[in-house]
C-alpha cells in the first residue's frame, strides 16, 4: 500500500537536515522538497511512498510540531462521489436535499459533520489555423487563424455526514437558490454565503472548510490539460490547440482530502 503525506499546519521552517531526510524517504531531492514546502497549506508533499517511509516521514514532521497526516491514495479516491442536488428545503429539525422530482434525501441537523466550500474557475483557450497548400501557380495565400477564450465560475459546497451516508453537493452552475426568498441575492457567491450561514445556524457543530483557495494555488498541474493536432485536408493544412485550466478536478480531490483531514482531527479529539 502507498501513502502520501499531507501537511496542514507548519509553525516553523524545517532545518536542512530534516529536509534532506524527507527527500530520501520520499524518493526526491532536497531542492524539490524545499520548493514544495513553500506552497500554501494544505499541501501534498511529493508522490505516494511505501507505508514505512510515509510513517517515518510523518514522525519526522511531527517532531517539529507540524500537523501532518499520511493517507492512502486509493482510500481517498474511493470515497463516493457527492450527489448533485437541485435545491434545498430547510426545516427546524432536518435539511432536505432535493436531487430531482422523484428523489429527496433527508438529514438531521445533528448528522451534518463537514461543509467544504470552494469558488471554482474554468478557463478554456482554443486556437486554430488553416494554411492553404502551395499550388503550381505560386505560394499559398495567407493563413487564417481564430482564437477564443471561455471562462466560467461556480460556487460549490459539499456536505459530509456523521452517519457515513453519501456526500451531497450544491453546485451553483445547476442549482436553485429560490428557497432564500426575499433574501435572494444578485450573485451566486452571495447566495452561497447566505446558504452557509443558514446551515451553520441550524448545525453550529458542523465544520466549515474554506481552504480550497489555498490548496488550488499549490495544486501543480492538477486540472490542467493540453491538446494539439494537425491534419491535411484538400488544399490546406489545419492545426488546433486547446488548453484547459479547470478547478473542478482540484475541488473534487480537495473535498475528499478535507474529509479525511477533519476525520483524523476528530479521531484525535482536535
Amino acid at each position: 500500500m502507498a501513502q502520501f503525506i499531507t501537511i496542514v499546519e507548519s509553525p516553523n521552517p524545517l532545518p536542512k537536515e530534516a529536509v534532506v531526510r524527507l527527500a530520501e524517504l520520499l524518493g526526491s531531492d532536497a531542492y524539490t522538497i524545499q520548493m514544495l514546502l513553500k506552497r500554501p497549506r494544505p499541501l501534498i508533499l511529493g508522490n505516494p511512498v511505501a507505508d514505512e517511509a510515509a510513517g517515518e516521514g510523518l514522525h519526522l514532521l511531527q517532531e517539529y510540531q507540524y500537523e501532518a497526516y499520511a493517507f492512502d491514495m486509493d482510500e481517498v479516491r474511493g470515497l463516493p462521489d457527492p450527489r448533485r442536488v437541485r435545491t434545498l428545503k430547510f426545516f427546524q429539525d432536518h435539511l432536505r436535499f432535493v436531487i430531482n422530482d422523484n428523489e429527496v434525501r433527508l438529514s438531521q441537523w445533528s448528522d451534518v459533520f463537514l461543509l467544504v466550500a470552494g469558488h471554482c474557475r474554468q478557463r478554456v483557450d482554443e486556437r486554430s489555423s488553416r494554411l492553404p497548400l502551395p499550388t503550381q501557380y505560386g505560394s499559398p495565400t495567407a493563413s487564417h487563424e481564430t482564437q477564443s477564450t471561455r471562462e466560467n465560475t461556480s460556487e460549490k459546497l459539499d456536505f459530509y455526514f456523521f452517519d457515513g451516508s453519501e456526500p451531497m453537493r450544491m453546485d451553483s452552475d445547476r442549482f436553485s437558490f429560490l428557497f432564500l426568498g426575499s433574501r435572494l441575492g444578485l450573485t451566486d457567491a452571495k447566495n452561497m454565503a447566505l446558504t452557509i450561514q443558514m446551515v451553520r445556524k441550524l448545525a453550529p457543530h458542523a465544520i466549515l472548510d474554506e481552504a480550497f483557495e489555498q490548496f488550488r494555488r499549490g495544486a501543480g498541474g492538477m486540472g490542467r490539460s493540453h491538446q494539439s493536432g494537425s491534419a491535411s485536408l484538400v488544399g490546406e493544412t489545419s492545426t488546433s490547440d486547446k488548453r484547459v485550466d479547470d478547478d473542478g478536478p482540484r475541488f473534487d480531490f480537495y473535498s475528499r482530502l478535507a474529509f479525511f483531514i477533519h476525520l483524523r482531527r476528530a479521531e484525535r479529539g482536535g
